[in-house]
């Protein structure tokens, strides 16, 4: 899995790096917006942690330029402001999927991170497959249960 990581926290970001690379992702920190942004436009990610503000930079500007560079892109907002003050965070921002405090132990964060991300990755992947025009997403009229994916003939 391909995490982004923009927070100001330098030393628990370089925790939440250390535990992920340790499970076998890949990971990546900015310290900058711009160099988030960078990163965003050049490599992809499954997964973008990011804090509300980083050094009076826009956390969510950064996780909206995600969005457009990124569409299956999952995010994770974890900030020290009280989440009642975000309440429409969520509908300001369709890849946002969960918020948690500054405070969140980092082997919860990592095991939330690896949930999310792991459903961002598979959603990549057939997309993909299905715009390669090997594979395309098909349901059985009578079946009425999972999609699976099917050669194209």
């Amino acid at each position: 899995m391909r995490v982004l990581i923009w927070h100001g926290d330098l030393e628990t970001t370089a925790t939440w790096q250390a535990r992920l690379g340790r499970r076998g992702h890949h990971v990546r920190r900015a310290r900058q917006a711009d160099e988030a942004l960078e990163m965003l436009r050049t490599m992809v990610f499954d997964v973008l942690v990011f804090d509300l503000t980083v050094d009076r930079e826009s956390g969510l500007a950064v996780a909206m330029m995600a969005e457009f560079h990124q569409p299956d892109i999952m995010t994770i907002l974890v900030s020290a402001q009280s989440p009642e003050m975000l309440p429409d965070l969520f509908a300001r921002l369709s890849s946002l999927k969960f918020m948690c405090g500054n405070g969140t132990p980092p082997d919860d964060l990592v095991n939330i991170i690896e949930r999310l991300g792991r459903i961002s990755a598979n959603i990549a992947r057939r997309r993909e497959m299905d715009e390669s025009g090997e594979t395309m997403l098909t349901r059985r009229p009578d079946a009425g249960g999972p999609v699976h994916l099917l050669p194209v003939p």
